[in-house]
């Protein structure tokens, strides 16, 4: 057994065995290895930090651009309360781009959208209603007796029944005055029994000479105008020219009276209706 383990140990092949060579060329393997792995992890190190500058790039334009839109909302949301102490030019030219720009009207040719506008003498300025003086509910009786003190009809029109509702809580201190609502929770024909009774009195001239009151009708532009074509005596009609607007009053949505464009219709056909109204922006 000694000499069989002998012989095979002492086996000469003519073969070189080198064990250094082997691990040698192991180990180069093994760095290899190891230099590829330092240079991923290079290599991801500036993957992540180059998203990492896009990712603030990105937040930093979507954060001037957010600024930006903020900025469009407030300036919009001050020209909407602000509209109501220009001249009548500013104000023609503010509702007048509004109604162009509307979807309805991007058909029409230049003529068919100019009958449309509207003309600066439908207006009145009220600019020197201005500060401290601000136009809300609590000064709405000094506003009136402003424009309108010798006036025995005066029209108020607000976006909704509900402002409707708190310009009239508002005016009870109105003196020698009587608020009227027309809304559309009423019945239409009891609105117009009480418009009708109101033009029978304008013409009744004794009547007219004994009523000292002014009478303050506030509606709802739809409801006003569908009350005022359903009046049956058209050689009677309601005598009025002061109709205030409601316009300075913005919504919980930040909508004024003027951003619907039904109202805008209205306004328009109410002036035709009556070609001696005269509008005063509150």
């Amino acid at each position: 057994m000694t000499q069989m383990k002998t012989a095979a140990d002492e086996l000469d092949d003519g073969l070189e065995y080198s064990f250094d060579d082997i691990v040698h060329e192991a180990s180069e393997e093994v760095i290899d290895d190891n230099e590829k792995t330092i240079g991923d992890k290079e290599k991801e190190n500036k993957r992540v930090e180059n998203d990492k500058k896009t990712t603030k790039k990105r937040r930093r334009k979507n954060g001037k651009l957010e600024l930006k839109k903020k900025q469009k909302v407030d300036q919009e949301k001050n020209m909407k309360k602000n509209i109501c102490k220009e001249n009548e030019e500013i104000i023609c030219e503010y509702l007048n781009k509004k109604i162009s720009q509307d979807n309805k009207n991007e058909e029409l040719s230049t003529l068919e959208l100019s009958e449309k506008f509207f003309n600066k003498r439908t207006f009145h300025s009220t600019s020197e209603f201005a500060e401290p003086l601000a136009r809300n509910l609590d000064n709405y009786s000094q506003f009136i007796d402003k424009y309108a003190k010798r006036e025995k009809l005066v029209v108020v029109l607000a976006a909704s029944n509900i402002r409707c509702c708190d310009i009239v809580r508002s005016i009870k201190s109105l003196r020698n005055s009587r608020p009227l609502k027309l809304l559309s929770k009423n019945k239409l024909k009891n609105d117009v029994a009480s418009l009708n009774s109101i033009v029978q009195s304008q013409n009744n001239k004794q009547e007219a000479k004994k009523d000292k009151e002014r009478l303050v009708l506030i509606a709802t532009p739809t409801r006003f105008v569908n009350v005022l074509k359903q009046i049956s005596d058209r050689e009677h009609r309601l005598k009025f020219s002061t109709v205030v607007i409601d316009g300075s009053y913005l919504d919980p949505k930040s909508r004024s009276i003027f951003d619907l464009s039904v109202n805008l219709e209205l306004f328009k056909e109410l002036s035709v209706i009556n070609e001696e109204v005269v509008y005063y922006l509150y």
